[in-house]
């Protein structure tokens, strides 16, 4: 596992850059992240894990998180762990926003699965994968490569901590991606 420090333009916060992981090693990674007090995280993974574990990790060592989804995929398991985040407190709110194809692929089942229990659930034709944990202390910001899926290919993830309301115009996006008012579809 190789570190190093690099800048980051415009606003020049050190990043530790860490080449490759394992999804062994992906708990103890971010919990010395989380203890570290840095600012960011940046890593691959050869496809052995997905978006939905760094929440999990994540939300393990803090308190109860508003979360903000912006995805292109997601399937059963990762959206059954959302319900498990969800229903435990461990997420006190969460909001989806996923592509218009859940709709028309076989993820459709999902798709009503996930309608059910997240508190907004959006959908339009939407590429970003981020993912926004929003704490009274700090905004967690996750934006990577990876879908909330299980996928085999090397993904690139990044992980931002930053001042609470840092990233309030994340969140509103995310949240305001509802259906068009002129007539009820989605966008």
């Amino acid at each position: 596992m190789t570190t190093s420090k690099i800048d980051i333009m415009p606003v020049q916060l050190p990043v530790d850059v860490i080449s490759f992981i394992k999804a062994s090693e992906l708990g103890s990674i971010i919990s010395s992240w989380m203890q570290s007090g840095k600012p960011s995280l940046a890593f691959m993974s050869h496809g052995k894990m997905s978006a939905h574990d760094l929440i999990v990790f994540i939300t393990q060592s803090l308190p109860s998180a508003r979360c903000f989804i912006c995805t292109w995929a997601i399937t059963e398991d990762p959206a059954r762990i959302l319900y498990q985040l969800k229903t435990t407190g461990r997420i006190s709110e969460l909001h989806l926003l996923v592509d218009a194809r859940m709709i028309t692929s076989g993820l459709n089942h999902v798709f009503h699965f996930c309608k059910g229990f997240a508190d907004s659930f959006n959908w339009m034709s939407n590429h970003a994968k981020i993912i926004l944990l929003r704490y009274e202390q700090c905004d967690i910001l996750i934006a990577t490569s990876a879908n909330l899926s299980y996928n085999p290919r090397n993904e690139f993830t990044s992980i931002w901590r930053m001042p609470a309301q840092y990233f309030d115009h994340l969140e509103n996006w995310i949240y305001e991606q509802r259906t068009d008012k002129r007539n009820g579809t989605p966008r």
